[in-house]
């Protein structure tokens, strides 16, 4: 599913979630502020979030 996603989302989820960075160090890989990739987190997991429930209603459709 993170396939789905744009680089950018699925690069900040890969950091954050899956390899335990912390959002001031991704902040700094970026050379943004911590704010920033605050916002960004938001919103790629809510296109994830998104992207899951349009996966299971369709899965219970079938």
């Amino acid at each position: 599913m993170l396939d789905q996603l744009n680089e950018e989302y699925r690069e900040l989820i890969i950091l954050s979630k899956f390899q335990g960075l912390k959002y001031k160090e991704i902040a700094w890989t970026f050379s943004t502020t911590e704010a920033s990739i605050k916002n960004k987190m938001f919103r790629a997991m809510d296109k994830l979030r998104t992207l899951f429930y349009k996966l299971d209603n369709q899965s219970h459709e079938l």
